[in-house]
């Protein structure tokens, strides 16, 4: 996490400023990739770990719940059940006790296999291989990519925000793209975001900020995007499209 995301993100519960607690941090260079980040306001604090800053509210828990219990469920029963169980809440993502951590030693293992160059050659046989791959990925989506970028007029865009990174994907062709702009991007999944993180990293990318947060309790500042996007991220909200449309109206620099 580069300190200067700090100008754009707030606690997700007050959406007051955040402070750095200087005296627990570690760095790696310029990346602080371990820390706390303080709401003066709530009180609230918010771990940065691996390098990402995990800003979803208090007692949620930074994982693809919807992907893990809908997997879960269409093992017991079909899509159309499954999907109903969820809508109605009837299955719901896990919250925290006060006494559990936010990440599991797990987790935590997973998330650092991910952010390594292990995991592209285990993935792909070598990085450029890797490389390789998202560059024909990129081509074959090149056409839904561009209509997106037009439609979103993210050619005048300084600072854009990406909605759902999943494995990066669109994040990756943005950032390739667009060398100068901002480029945020919130994902609900602290691991999936470590293989980003890695992959953007080896392959030199270093103009996306990436953090982990709920998007439906987004944690950023009014009217500081000039562009917001999402490539399939908003498929996984099963209910909330309406406020996350209110609050795309809202939030979207004028």
């Amino acid at each position: 996490m580069m300190e200067s995301i700090l100008g754009y993100v707030v606690c997700p519960v007050c959406l007051n400023s955040l402070e750095l607690q200087a005296k627990i941090e570690r760095r790696v260079g310029d990346d602080i990739t371990e820390g706390k980040l303080e709401c003066l306001t709530c009180d609230y604090d918010y771990l940065v770990t691996g390098g990402i800053p995990i800003l979803t509210t208090p007692g949620t828990k930074p994982y693809d719940w919807f992907s893990m219990e809908l997997t879960r469920e269409l093992e017991l029963f079909k899509p159309r059940e499954a999907l109903r169980r969820i809508s109605d809440d009837e299955i719901t993502s896990r919250r925290l006790t006060p006494s559990e951590p936010i990440l599991t030693p797990e987790e935590l293992r997973e998330g650092e296999y991910k952010d390594s160059e292990k995991f592209l050659k285990d993935m792909f046989g070598s990085i450029e291989k890797a490389r390789d791959h998202f560059g024909r990925q990129h081509d074959h989506d090149r056409s839904i990519f561009n209509v997106m970028m037009d439609r979103g007029h993210l050619d005048n865009a300084d600072v854009i925000l990406d909605i759902g990174t999943g494995y990066g994907y669109m994040v990756q062709f943005l950032a390739e793209r667009y060398k100068s702009p901002i480029i945020l991007s919130i994902d609900i999944s602290y691991t999936n975001l470590k293989a980003v993180r890695g992959r953007l990293r080896i392959l030199g990318i270093d103009n996306v900020h990436l953090v982990a947060g709920d998007a439906l309790q987004p944690p950023f500042r009014n009217d500081q995007f000039d562009s917001i996007e999402s490539c399939e991220g908003l498929g996984n909200i099963v209910k909330g499209l309406d406020m996350i449309g209110l609050w795309l109206m809202r939030r979207i620099r004028r």
